[in-house]
């Protein structure tokens, strides 16, 4: 976001944590605002977290993002991270031609939607190897 230092125009990231709770309600838990989405800015956000009293926080969603997991291991919060669905999603699909990317996102929603781990890693593997041929990942 754009935001005014001393009479500059600078860009700065923003960063925030929603928290779900036991109703299922989401609500905004705290953000943190600087020139990056590096590590000291993601530690900032989970030390203010706790410093506010956040207690209980069992997992982290979010995108892959190097600075946050590294952040989140630093913070004895005891959370774990996972990847975000839509990040993933995202991420996979810009290796996939743009008249395929229906096909590809409809088999990839199978996996998600499988009743156990070990249902869901055979539905991975049977999908690799039915796409990694057509569709392998680009690396330039």
């Amino acid at each position: 976001m754009k935001v005014r230092h001393i009479h500059r125009i600078a860009n700065e990231t923003v960063v925030h944590a929603i928290g779900a709770r036991g109703t299922g309600e989401l609500e905004i838990q705290g953000f943190s605002v600087g020139m990056s989405k590096e590590e000291a800015l993601q530690k900032k956000l989970l030390c203010g977290l706790i410093h506010w009293g956040l207690k209980g926080g069992q997992l982290v969603t979010s995108d892959a993002h190097e600075g946050l997991k590294a952040a989140i291991s630093q913070v004895p919060a005891g959370a774990t991270q996972r990847r975000c669905r839509v990040h993933f999603m995202r991420n996979l699909l810009t290796h996939v031609p743009q008249g395929d990317k229906a096909m590809v996102a409809a088999a990839v929603r199978t996996i998600f939607v499988k009743a156990n781990h070990q249902a869901a890693r055979r539905k991975l593997a049977e999908a690799v190897r039915a796409m990694h041929t057509r569709w392998p990942k680009k690396t330039s």
